[in-house]
């Protein structure tokens, strides 16, 4: 059974960000070369976008052991426009006794496979959980191999396969699952045609250990270009790039200079070279330098904040989830940031080295790392609750230790778009305002 699909229009994710990713997309345009780093790669989509929501709530039955029924449980897609932005998916109601057998695995319409969770949250009773996975999340799905420290309660995680370590590529679903190895996260549908039939391979990997159901059934949330709402991009970069650039620069040079000194200088030479060239010089140049540079620029970035604010309020250190902390990061966090819950920084890169290979990956932009990367951190925002909390409330100062370049990868965006941020160094600290979660990355200085 395949139920009805809703769908809906998120203009309030681009009507202020657009304006802005827009502006900075222009300045910072250029991509990683062979000469060296400036901005994004792939020049991304930026601009209204469609998000569709599509389920089947048939109740998937999870057997002791073996495939699930129905084995796949399928959900048409049609009628969508353009390719996938993003991608994510729900598990509604779930109910195991020993959730560590599920291996789920989601295959789209053009054969992309995604392992969502495989020996995952170990031994405890799921009784009436939900799960949304997202690669934008700020955790993954948890083992549990910890006696129930950390509960795999209702929420927002990124896919994982904590078989994949220990076991190599040999989960094996029965047929007709695709045989492995499978991808590790939702990315992996991005840029592929949404429509057709996607299969969701529900697979209990031990014998007689536990049985239960996914009694809500699933759902696909998707993100495509949304091609009714295209011709509002045009009126937005015509009038807020172009006519502030040449207006403000030619008109206000040219008349004040040339139509002056030139015709004071020959016509009254004595009498009028003194009182002409003071009185005019000076009150032309500095009206009309100072309002130009500075309504241009800010635009282009978030305003970075003045080097006082960090003498007045400096950066504590940022501790992960688990109350580590690690003396490269530090970040200044005003209460109210996350409601009833608090910012958390994870190093994923230290001093050039990634401890962990695969979170090189994690960057969301491989030209970072063939460009050099000093440090690298995620910065995300949790509820009291457990949830993911990324779009914040107040701005975060960040400070990386060292001196480079301030780059900042946006969690909010998909794919995720890379910007320079304007930074101060200070105490040794190279420090940027961030308005979101994301990963920060201090890189090398230009030679």
């Amino acid at each position: 059974m395949r139920s009805a699909w809703f769908r809906t229009h998120h203009s309030s994710a681009w009507r202020l960000g657009a304006v802005m990713l827009l502006a900075v997309a222009f300045a910072f345009s250029a991509v990683i070369t062979n000469s060296g780093y400036a901005a994004d790669v792939d020049a991304p989509y930026v601009g209204p976008a469609l998000t569709t929501t599509i389920s089947n709530t048939a109740s998937i039955v999870i057997p002791l052991s073996g495939a699930a029924s129905p084995y796949p449980s399928m959900i048409d897609v049609s009628g969508l426009t353009g390719t996938i932005l993003d991608v994510n998916v729900q598990l509604h109601n779930i109910n195991h006794n020993e959730p560590d057998d599920l291996d789920i695995l989601l295959v789209g319409p053009t054969g992309q496979t995604l392992m969502v969770m495989s020996d995952a949250c170990g031994g405890p009773t799921l009784t009436g959980i939900s799960f949304t996975f997202d690669d934008a999340a700020s955790v993954e799905i948890y083992d549990n191999t910890d006696g129930g420290l950390t509960p795999c309660n209702s929420g927002t995680y990124r896919p994982r396969n904590w078989s994949s370590s220990a076991e190599g590529s040999t989960d094996s679903l029965g047929s007709p699952a695709p045989a492995g190895p499978y991808g590790t996260t939702l990315s992996v549908f991005n840029g592929s045609d949404p429509n057709g039939t996607w299969s969701l391979y529900v697979w209990d990997d031990n014998n007689a250990a536990g049985s239960g159901g996914i009694n809500g059934g699933w759902s696909l949330i998707i993100e495509t270009p949304d091609a009714t709402a295209t011709p509002t991009v045009e009126p937005t970069v015509e009038p807020t790039v172009e006519p502030t650039v040449e207006p403000t620069v030619e008109p206000t040079v040219e008349p004040t200079v040339e139509p002056t000194v030139e015709p004071t200088v020959e016509p009254t030479v004595e009498p009028t070279v003194e009182p002409t060239v003071e009185p005019t010089v000076e009150p032309t140049v500095e009206p009309t330098v100072e309002p130009t540079a500075e309504p241009t620029e800010p635009p282009t970035q978030p305003a970075p904040v003045p080097a006082a604010h960090y003498a007045i309020e400096p950066a504590q250190l940022c501790a992960d989830p688990t109350g580590l902390t690690n003396p490269i990061v530090r970040a200044s966090v005003a209460p109210g940031t996350v409601p009833n819950g608090n910012v958390y920084c994870r190093v994923l890169a230290e001093d050039g080295a990634f401890p962990n290979p695969l979170d090189s990956a994690r960057l969301g932009d491989p030209g970072l790392v063939q460009y050099g990367v000093i440090h690298a951190v995620d910065i995300f925002g949790v509820t009291a609750g457990g949830l993911s909390y990324p779009d914040f409330e107040i701005p975060v100062t960040v400070c990386l230790e060292g001196t480079g370049r301030f780059i900042y990868l946006n969690a909010l965006n998909a794919p995720r778009t890379t910007f320079e941020m304007p930074s101060v160094v200070q105490g040794g600290f190279t420090c940027a305002t961030i308005p979101a979660a994301g990963t920060v990355v201090l890189i090398p200085a230009l030679p």
